[in-house]
């Protein structure tokens, strides 16, 4: 199973993958992981997941469906997304920790040493030492790209946001006052580049929330960002987190992954959120908290404890009435799939 975590980890960017999950019916547990139509990887040799490539690719979104008296969860899971961060100041530096809080691989251009250096302790993936152009030049972009300018002067900035302007992206944003951003696309304009493609800069960069100081612009920057991805509907509920600790080497723990897959009325989070329970009891992620999260913990944790099973759905009302006060309220219900890994 280390290996299709290691797939989904290692997941070229703009590659949209497939995986389906058999929650019940004879077939239950079975996966299979498709990209580009093709099976790339699958945990058995039963043919029943294989002869529904072509239906599980034609799912646009992450859903439960029915076939044939199973059920099968399939995730959509798009390009790994990619923060691409020029320059590597004060600002910069807010930026990477907050960007890696929320799952981008985080890549750092600054043609100072001492500075990359410090992007280094603050987290980034990658860190290039180089010229701008240089290293914008030959780095792999997608519509899963997204690119902050925030560099130390007005012709680095430009030089960046061209580059970015021709390249695939999901997001461009800049840095800089309303007079600075003025000029520098008049210049663009004037150079031939299409005003409504420039219109698009996020430019003075982030949201509009009163920011001052690195780390407050820092958090407008990654709220704008959000909210891009957001719109775009481009997320993935498999965090770095969690997938690291899916195939870490070292991790010798039973463990148990929970997804929602299912959800009616008002629930905290979307279907296709996760939590990995180890035997300890110790957990990454959230399906959102209070009662309900503890309740699927628990119930980990016993599937954990019991040889005959590998894996169970819980369903969990929202709306219930607790006897101790901490009634859940939300409104709604999820199906949660418990697996043993």
């Amino acid at each position: 199973m280390k290996e299709l975590y290691q797939i989904i980890k290692t997941r070229e960017n703009n590659f949209n993958l497939f995986l389906a999950t058999v929650t019940n019916g004879e077939f239950a547990k079975e996966k299979i992981l498709l990209g580009d139509n093709k099976v790339i990887w699958k945990s058995s040799d039963n043919d029943f997941l294989n002869s529904l490539a072509q239906e599980i690719s034609n799912h646009s979104i992450t859903e439960l469906f029915t076939y044939c008296d199973n059920e099968i969860f399939i995730e959509k899971i798009g390009g790994r997304k990619t923060l691409i961060i020029c320059g590597a100041g004060h600002v910069a530096l807010s930026v990477v920790k907050l960007a890696k809080m929320i799952g981008f691989y985080v890549i750092v251009i600054d043609d100072r040493e001492e500075f990359t250096n410090s992007a280094k302790t603050a987290g980034a993936d990658e860190v290039i030492c180089d010229s701008f152009e240089n290293a914008l030049n030959n780095i792999k972009s997608s519509n899963d790209t997204y690119y902050v300018v925030v560099t130390r002067g007005h012709d680095f900035d430009k030089q960046c946001v061209e580059i970015a302007l021709n390249k695939p992206n999901a997001y461009i944003g800049m840095m800089g006052s309303k007079s600075k951003v003025t000029t520098i696309k008049k210049k663009l304009i004037n150079e031939g580049y299409d005003k409504e493609k420039i219109d698009r800069v996020k430019a003075p960069i982030g949201l509009d929330i009163g920011a001052e100081g690195p780390q407050e612009i820092a958090v407008a920057i990654i709220s704008q960002i959000i909210e891009i991805k957001n719109i775009n509907k481009s997320v993935s509920f498999y965090s770095e987190e969690i997938l690291n600790s899916l195939i870490s080497k070292e991790n010798n723990k039973r463990q148990v992954l929970a997804t929602i897959i299912h959800k009616t009325g008002s629930t905290p989070r979307k279907v296709g959120t996760k939590i990995l329970i180890n035997s300890d009891g110790t957990f990454v992620g959230t399906i959102g908290g209070g009662k309900a999260e503890s309740f699927v913990i628990e119930e980990s944790i016993k599937l954990m404890s019991n040889e005959d099973e590998k894996y169970k759905t819980v369903k969990i009302n929202m709306c219930s009435n607790g006897e101790d006060g901490q009634d859940m309220i939300c409104g709604g219900n999820i199906k949660v799939f418990l697996e043993l890994i």
